[in-house]
This record gives C-alpha cells, sequence and structure tokens, in this order.
C-alpha cells in the first residue's frame, strides 16, 4: 500500500473504545487526531445513553461541540469515527458534522459497536458536506479483540480509500 497523504482522524468517544481505535489508526498513517468534544454528559448505562440521544434528534437539540474548531481544508483526508447509538451515529458526532465542510476532503468512517450499525454507514454519507466519501469500517467487539483480524481489516479498508472515488 503506498502511503497516504495527510490525514486526520476525526473522532468521538463516551467510554474510550473509539478513541483506542483512533489512537491504532493514528500510529498506522501518521494522522492527525481531534477528538470531538461536548459539555454533556451522557449515562454510562448505554440504553439510557441512546435514549437521551434519540430524545436530542427528535427535540432538535444536538450538543454543541466545545473541541476548538479545525480547519479540515489542509488535509487530504479524513477518517471520522464514533461509537454507534441507536444503529447510527451519536450525537455529538452529527453536531461536528453539521458545521463541518469537507469540500476538497476524501471521508470515511469507522464506528465501534457491540451490535446494530446498521443505518451508521448511510448516515454518515449522507450528513458528510462536500465531501469524497468512501464506505467506512465497522468495529464490533469481536473484531476489536481480535488484533490480527482487526489489523487486517484496517490495513484492507485504507487500501479501499486510497483506491476508490466517490461512490
Amino acid at each position: 500500500m503506498r502511503p497516504m497523504k495527510k490525514i486526520l482522524i476525526a473522532f468521538y468517544s463516551k467510554d474510550g473504545n473509539t478513541k483506542r481505535m483512533a489512537e491504532l489508526l493514528r500510529d498506522k498513517v501518521n494522522g492527525d487526531l481531534y477528538e470531538i468534544k461536548v459539555n454533556r454528559h451522557y449515562s454510562d448505562n448505554d440504553w439510557t445513553a441512546m435514549d437521551e440521544a434519540n430524545a436530542e434528534i427528535k427535540n432538535h437539540d444536538l450538543p454543541p461541540v466545545t473541541s476548538p474548531e479545525i480547519d479540515v481544508s489542509p488535509y487530504d483526508v479524513v477518517l471520522i469515527g464514533g461509537p454507534v447509538w441507536g444503529w447510527t451515529l451519536s450525537t455529538p458526532l452529527m453536531s461536528f458534522l453539521q458545521k463541518t465542510d469537507f469540500k476538497g476532503n476524501r471521508v470515511s468512517a469507522f464506528w465501534t459497536f457491540y451490535d446494530h450499525d446498521e443505518q451508521y454507514d448511510k448516515t454518515m454519507k449522507a450528513m458528510i458536506k462536500n465531501g469524497d466519501y468512501c464506505s467506512g469500517l465497522p468495529m464490533p467487539r469481536n473484531l476489536v479483540n481480535n488484533r490480527s483480524r482487526l489489523n487486517k481489516a484496517i490495513d484492507d479498508w485504507l487500501m479501499q480509500i486510497e483506491e476508490t472515488k466517490g461512490e
């Protein structure tokens, strides 16, 4: 695989799982990390957190991103990571995507979950403004916990990002 160009790894992580995957990706591609933060504590119980997020979506009240704004224009590739909440993106990640223009960027996603990620990639693609989206990498717990399978999946995904133009 030929080396990629300048890469940003933007991620939101409630429990640390996605952060560990973002750090692994950073080490693999020598990318820059950007952690998406909000001034909102979600329940430690995943089901309750999902209910809290669903209420935010229903009320059109997504949490504002409190991390310093980042200019994604200097990056060739932006990898966006987050946990699956209710089969789709976490609301902090939705907030980030709503305010970010990916014009000129190749964009892909990675997501961590236990089960049921059916709408994640489709929703991510729909929320990417002006970017060239390439299908993402689902990272279920059984993959995350198997280092050799995980490394192969990441390498295959990165190769796909390099070779594919818009879907």
